[in-house]
């Protein structure tokens, strides 16, 4: 099982254009934007049939593949979930707020 550092992934939303579009609301790979936790585990952890709960990312079959290393990251999914957060600008802005720098 492949772990999430919240560090990875920070850096992973703080390397991403401003302006690139996410849908936190698209928890499928399949589906055209995808939710940050899909970027992420699509392009970094190279999982395929992806899907994604707030903290667990899944193949196809409901097998946990991926998982982040501290709970308090599903707290942060959410709220970008509840603000419909729609790029990864308003993405970092939330992180900021949510853990500081």
């Amino acid at each position: 099982m492949i772990i999430v550092t919240k560090e990875d992934f920070k850096s992973y939303i703080f390397s991403q254009p401003d302006v690139r579009e996410v849908n936190m609301l698209s928890n499928f790979e399949n589906e055209n934007c995808g939710c940050i936790m899909i970027h992420y585990g699509s392009e970094v952890c190279d999982i395929k049939n992806l899907s994604c709960g707030y903290n667990n990312f899944f193949t196809i079959n409901s097998e946990i593949v991926a998982q982040f290393e501290e709970i308090d990251i599903q707290y942060y999914i959410k709220e970008c979930i509840y603000k419909k957060v729609r790029n990864y600008r308003q993405a970092k802005k939330e992180w900021i707020k949510h853990f500081g720098k």
